[in-house]
């Protein structure tokens, strides 16, 4: 008779090699293949690590990462050792956290796709510190086949043939040549920290609740009841006044407590606990 093991949901944060995250069957360690590929040497040692450190299951993410559960804690450190002589972890565990790259799966060596990529990640060090979960997509093959996946900043082929930078969400991109992508992928990254992005993120489930808060009391008629009032022109206006205000609200909030309102709230229910949310200033000289 065979049995089917029943795998306990992951929650918490994105976990990495370094940084684990605990789940119902033990901790949880990703592997980010480099350019989303893997030897043969480097599969068979993965299983190997997986069931000499781990419960032997091996997860495949949604970002062509991997996954490997139940290990412990007295297992972690030897784990690591296994998955850098297989050259699968960097030695920098900031370089590794960064490290979020999808490649199209077809690549060929010396293609644009391998290119983008490979510079990327010899670059990882120029990147400002990011949210665990901000990842890129190099997806400059003959056709966009990672339209439908999760990235922050995407290199891609536009309709015209040549290379576009282009932010996730937005409906156009900026167009780039492959030996200048990294360079405005870089830029990028440093424009969203700038600009607030990280902040902002980091509360995603209270600003989309605002949002919707604001602007049912701009458009209903419980509050100004401006529905069909308005010019398409001063529509844009009223968007940019609520992304402004997502911008400007994220940091100073942050600075001060440790999550936003309504992800504490979550959290709270979720652990059924009640969480810190004031952070408390380090005394001086600590």
């Amino acid at each position: 008779m065979t049995t089917t093991a029943i795998r306990p949901p992951a929650k918490g944060w994105c976990p990495g090699a370094y940084r684990p995250m605990e789940s119902g069957d033990g901790l949880i360690v990703r592997v980010r293949p480099v350019l989303a590929r893997l030897t043969a040497e480097q599969a068979y040692g993965l299983c190997e690590a997986a069931r000499a450190c781990g419960s032997g299951i091996i997860d495949l993410t949604s970002r062509a990462n991997l996954q490997i559960r139940g290990v412990r804690p007295d297992t972690h450190g030897p784990l690591l050792e296994r998955l850098g002589g297989l050259g699968l972890l960097d030695a920098d565990p900031a370089l590794e956290s960064r490290r979020n790259i999808l490649v199209d799966p077809y690549w060929q060596a010396g293609d644009d796709t391998a290119r983008v990529a490979a510079a990327l990640t010899a670059r990882l060090g120029d990147l400002p510190p990011l949210p665990a979960k901000f990842g890129f997509a190099v997806d400059a093959g003959t056709g966009r086949r990672l339209a439908a996946a999760s990235a922050d900043i995407r290199v891609e082929r536009g309709t015209g043939g040549g290379l576009i930078l282009r932010a996730d969400g937005a409906p156009l991109g900026r167009p780039v040549a492959v030996e200048d992508a990294v360079d405005a992928v870089i830029a990028l990254a440093h424009w969203f920290i700038a600009s607030g992005g990280a902040a902002a993120g980091r509360m995603a489930f209270s600003n989309y609740l605002m949002t919707s808060i604001i602007t049912s009391l701009v458009f209903c008629g419980y509050g100004f009841g401006l529905y069909g009032e308005l010019s398409r022109a001063e529509q844009l206006w009223v968007v940019a006044g609520v992304w402004a205000f997502i911008l400007t609200w994220s940091q100073p909030w942050l600075t001060r407590f440790q999550y936003g309102p309504f992800e504490w709230v979550w959290r709270s229910l979720v652990q059924w606990k009640r969480q810190p949310f004031v952070k408390h200033p380090r005394p001086v000289g600590a």
